[in-house]
């Protein structure tokens, strides 16, 4: 399929027949160097280093950095914004086409109340905190964090910041976490060996507050929340605390599973304990006149004195979490969710609803009382008694697939798309997930071809695509497939998924189709023929047997070519796949750009896309359309500046049977009608024949065919 020839002026170092889409496009198209040259290494870095949280950039004046991509984190949605804003730099006007990734039905674990109850927070065992206030109204609960640990509760201290205890991911450690611009960032404050799953944490009497959870953990700080330490409870170690409270600077309190009630007067320096019943105790609070509650499995307790006594008190079913209103006021929760009031201080006990998810949490202020439970949050008026509003925090997550285009000239309908997926994955995805190579290495590809093309004139539109959840099952190019704009004609897709990795140096690179579809091994062809023109060092491979899974895949179905630029061979991928070290810092960022360029010059001769002679100072002769033709065909050429031209037609022999063009013509594109007549003033037969464009020192040849 290649054809040899000296290479002119302009770069154009390679002329093809390309048979791999269109089997009547068999005129031979050359790769435009200079446009593959336009291909920056350094521009590919820059980007990869970006989208993978190496180094910041600005979206509209702001600095920002990437922790992850994943398809499911809210920093997802910035690194689109990124890619739009990148994308109209290189003058461009991106589509944003949204599809339904995932409905996440959170189980909310935390709640907690600004003073004054004009923002209310609420955390769930996803690692999800979202927040709602006064006056954005309540039932805008949006997301502003994700942990990716699970959040068992949350605090707003006096000085109003947002305590967070966790249980870490992948184990049964805990930490504590605190935020000071309301729940959109949080840092670590207690973490280690010694600190399992968080349950409580309370810091109602500053500079002192504890936290409490699994194995006996329990956490007490008395310079206002700058450092934790562990307080030893050989005691009760193999216990879960479940809750805690504080009744003064010194004295604390906590619950434990097996029905203990533990005080410390002096700070966890020692403790006494007391069997109130054999089940669990969940949660307890005080107010600062001295009444308590407790609630747990087998129902509630309440004390009048400090602690010094505790009486049972009648409740049907088993409780889950407490909170003191004020000195008589309490609500709690049953297992079934149900709401209950008390306004003895506990004594006696009447629901004011029922039949909704289990409560998990409590937030209470004397101006107001929030409760949530699986996905509902709702809010509690005391006067009188009842829920008066409910909010269903089940989130429709938003895909987001980006698309823009390079119109063609002369067959717009017809498109050469060129794409890659910009989520990423890790074991802990919303905490970090760079995707350096995968895949930012794949998406900073298709940009920076983008911004070689711009401003060019193929004759077939090219349509560049950069896909959402392709880590989640392809969700982003199953949509795209499925959503082909109407009236198009696809006819080729050039998927680029990791191009970073080059495993010994070797250059070698995959380009995966279907095995036994002529298709997709033309297409193959293309791009290796393509690299070879352009003096690339890659050594590509066709790889038909144990098909990597991406998104050129989604495009099977419905019978358009379509492959995978890949990086190595067989078991040659990064080592660092799907994990927090595939960081910039290990890409091979000359592979990257070798492997761009050799995709890009195979869209390009795909599309027809050939330098602009006022840009490059050259003669181009282009395609004529149609061709094969009956009745006319267009043909047109771009002149640099005024020159002397002769432009005819030549049969196999090489004998010139039409003279078309002669004399001094230009600048600029000039475009000839030409109806198949000969010099004679005859129809020429049904046959190949050849336009030859002489300008100047240029010449240049063009095969068409005549069918009659």
């Amino acid at each position: 399929m290649r054809t040899t020839g000296s290479a002119l002026r302009r770069g154009l170092c390679l002329c093809l027949v390309v048979f791999a889409v269109d089997v009547s496009a068999d005129t031979p198209r050359c790769v435009p160097c200079d446009i593959v040259g336009r291909v920056s290494r350094d521009a590919i870095e820059q980007t990869v280093r970006h989208l993978s949280g190496a180094d910041s950039f600005r979206i509209d004046g702001v600095a920002a950095r990437l922790h992850t991509r994943h398809a499911t984190s809210p920093e997802k949605y910035l690194a689109a914004a990124y890619l739009l804003d990148r994308a109209r730099a290189a003058g461009y006007e991106p589509e944003i086409r949204e599809f339904l990734l995932s409905i996440d039905r959170p189980d909310l674990t935390g709640v907690a109340l600004a003073t004054g109850c004009d923002t209310v927070w609420a955390g769930n065992l996803d690692g999800g905190i979202c927040m709602a206030t006064a006056a954005g109204g309540w039932d805008r609960f949006e997301a502003c964090c994700a942990l990716g640990h699970r959040v068992m509760d949350l605090d707003v201290d006096p000085s109003g910041r947002l305590w967070a205890a966790v249980g870490l991911s992948g184990g049964g450690l805990g930490a504590l976490l605190v935020s000071t611009d309301g729940g959109r960032s949080f840092e670590e404050r207690a973490q280690g060996a010694n600190v399992f799953t968080l349950h409580e944490v309370d810091l109602a009497f500053p500079p002192f507050g504890v936290a409490c959870g699994s194995v006996g953990t329990f956490l007490v700080t008395v310079d206002d929340g700058g450092y934790w330490f562990p307080v030893p409870a050989p005691r009760f170690s193999y216990l879960g605390l479940n809750g805690c409270a504080m009744t003064g600077p010194m004295h604390i309190w906590a619950v434990a599973d097996g029905g203990r009630l533990f005080e410390s007067v002096d700070m966890g320096g020692n403790w006494t304990s007391r069997s109130l019943t054999s089940q669990p105790l969940r949660d307890i609070d005080f107010h600062e006149s001295g009444r308590g509650v407790i609630v747990g499995l087998e129902g509630a307790w309440h004390t009048a004195d400090g602690g010094v006594t505790w009486t049972s008190s009648p409740v049907p079913e088993a409780m889950r979490a407490v909170e003191m209103v004020d000195s008589l006021t309490a609500v709690a929760a049953g297992e079934n969710g149900t709401v209950w009031l008390s306004e003895d201080g506990g004594a006696t006990w009447a629901s004011i609803s029922a039949g909704e998810p289990g409560v998990w949490r409590i937030a209470a202020d004397t101006a107001c009382v929030w409760v949530v439970g699986g996905e509902i949050a709702r809010r509690v008026r005391l006067d009188p008694p009842a829920v008066e509003g409910r909010w269903d925090l089940s989130d429709s997550l938003s895909g987001i697939n980006l698309v823009f285009r390079l119109p063609g000239l002369r067959e717009p309908d017809r498109r050469i798309v060129l794409c890659a997926h910009y989520d990423s994955q890790s074991s802990t995805p919303l905490v970090c997930g760079p995707g350096a190579d995968d895949n930012a290495s794949g998406t900073a590809a298709v940009l920076e071809s983008a911004r070689a093309l711009a401003g060019e004139r193929p004759e077939k539109t090219i349509e560049f695509v950069f896909f959402d959840g392709e880590e989640m099952g392809l969700l982003g190019s199953r949509h795209f497939a499925a959503h082909l704009d109407d009236g198009a004609v696809y006819e080729a897709v050039v998927n680029i998924d990791m191009i970073g990795w080059d495993e010994g140096g070797d250059r070698s690179v995959e380009v995966a189709g279907r095995a036994g579809f002529a298709p997709d091994s033309l297409l193959f062809v293309l791009l290796d023929e393509t690299a070879e023109a352009i003096g690339s060092p890659l050594s590509p491979h066709l790889l038909v047997n144990e098909m990597p899974i991406s998104d050129h895949v989604s495009f099977y179905d419905l019978g358009i070519p379509s492959v995978l630029v890949i990086e190595g061979k067989k078991n040659e991928l990064t080592p660092h796949y799907h994990s927090c070290t595939d960081v910039a810092a290990y890409v091979d960022f000359e592979y990257a750009a070798h492997c761009t360029r050799a995709a890009l010059g195979a869209v390009v001769l795909l599309a027809g896309v050939e330098a602009a002679a006022d840009s490059i100072g050259v003669v181009v002769l282009r395609r004529n359309v149609p061709n094969p033709f009956s009745a006319a065909t267009a043909i047109s050429f771009d002149l640099p500046s005024r020159m002397r031209v002769d432009l005819g037609v030549y049969d196999v022999l090489g004998r010139r049977v039409a003279s078309l063009i002669g004399g001094e013509i230009g600048p600029g594109e000039i475009a000839y009608r030409w109806d198949g007549v000969g010099s004679g003033g005859r129809r020429l037969a049904s046959g190949v024949y050849f336009l030859r464009l002489r300008a100047g020192a240029a010449e240049q040849v063009r095969k068409v065919v005549i069918v009659r």
